[in-house]
C-alpha cells in the first residue's frame, strides 16, 4: 500500500509539471523551460520528493535539467555529478549540474568547473548571480571568456553551433598533441581518423547553417560510428593515458547529447509552426 500511494504522489507531480509545461508552450511555444532538481539516487529521490525527473524530460515537459549538485568542496561535487554519466547518454534533454558560489572559496568554485570539463555534461550552471563577486569574474574571463573575440553560442539556444565550435575546439587539441608527438598511435590509424574527423566537420557545419532533422541524424550518425572507431584508434594511448582518453570520451557523449536535446528543438518548432499554420487556415 505504501508503494501504491508513493506512486499516486509521483504521478500527480509529474502530471502538474506537464499540465504546466502544456499550458505555458500552448500560450509561448518558444520558451525554454528548465527545472532545479535533487541529485538523489532515483529511488531514493521517488520515495522522499516524488521527483521523477527523468520522465519529465522523456515526455518533453521540460526542455532543460538543472542538478542542484551544490558542494563545499571538489570531492563532494564529484560524487554527486555521477549521474550526469547516467542520463546522458539516454536523455535527450540538456542535462547540467550547478556549481554552488554562496560560502565556497573561488579556488574551490573554478576546480569544480575545470571538473566538469572532464564530464559527458554539456555545460553547467552557476548557483547564484548575485555571489559572482569581481574575483570571481577576473577568474572566469581568464579562463572562460571570448577567444579572438569570437562569441561562444549557448549550448542551450544554439546547441548545433556549439557542437560544431566544441569539436572544432577538440580537434585543434588532437592536432597539437599528434604534432607533437604527444598521442601514442599506430601510424596506420593516422590517416583514418584525419579522414574520419574531417567527415564529421563537414556533417556539423551543415548542421549548424542548416539545423533540420535529416541533418542532425547523419551528424548524430557521423558522430557515433566516430566516437566507436576513435576508442580503437586510442588504445595504445589508453593505456599509459586512461584519464586523457576518458575525458575525451565523455566530451563526445557530451556532444552526442547535445545532438539529441537540438533535434528535438527541431522537431518541436516544426511542430509548432504546422500548429500555427492549421490555426491561421482554420482561421
Amino acid at each position: 500500500m505504501w508503494n501504491s500511494w508513493t506512486g499516486f504522489k509521483v504521478q500527480q507531480v509529474t502530471s502538474f509539471v506537464e499540465e504546466a509545461s502544456k499550458l505555458i508552450k500552448s500560450k509561448r511555444p518558444e520558451l525554454i523551460l528548465s527545472t532545479a532538481v535533487f541529485p538523489m539516487e532515483r529511488s531514493r529521490r521517488l520515495n522522499t520528493l516524488q521527483q521523477h525527473w527523468e520522465d519529465w524530460g522523456y515526455n518533453q515537459s521540460v526542455d532543460m535539467v538543472v542538478l542542484m549538485t551544490y558542494a563545499l568542496d571538489t570531492g563532494s561535487f564529484e560524487d554527486r555529478i555521477r549521474l550526469i554519466y547516467d542520463v546522458s547518454e539516454k536523455n535527450s534533454n540538456f542535462v547540467i549540474p550547478a556549481i554552488r558560489l554562496l560560502n565556497v572559496p573561488d579556488t574551490e568554485a573554478f576546480d569544480q568547473l575545470q571538473l566538469i570539463r572532464n564530464t559527458p555534461s554539456g555545460g553547467f550552471a552557476l548557483f547564484a548571480a548575485e555571489n559572482v563577486d569581481r574575483s570571481l569574474e577576473t577568474i572566469f574571463t581568464k579562463t572562460q571568456g571570448k577567444k579572438n573575440n569570437i562569441e561562444e553560442p549557448i549550448p542551450y539556444r544554439k546547441p548545433f553551433e556549439t557542437v560544431l565550435s566544441r569539436y572544432q575546439a577538440l580537434e585543434q587539441e588532437w592536432i597539437f598533441l599528434l604534432e607533437n608527438q604527444q598521442i601514442q598511435i599506430d601510424r596506420s590509424y593516422m590517416q583514418q581518423w584525419s579522414q574520419q574527423s574531417d567527415e564529421l566537420t563537414v556533417a556539423l557545419q551543415e548542421l549548424a547553417k542548416n539545423p533540420t532533422v535529416n541533418n542532425a541524424i547523419a551528424a548524430q550518425r557521423k558522430l557515433s560510428t566516430f566516437k566507436v572507431k576513435l576508442s580503437r584508434y586510442l588504445a595504445q594511448h589508453k593505456q599509459m593515458n586512461s584519464w586523457q582518453v576518458e575525458s575525451w570520451m565523455n566530451r563526445l557523449i557530451a556532444l552526442e547529447s547535445m545532438l539529441k536535446y537540438g533535434e528535438t528543438m527541431v522537431v518541436s518548432q516544426s511542430s509548432n509552426e504546422n500548429t500555427s499554420a492549421f490555426q491561421l487556415s482554420d482561421k
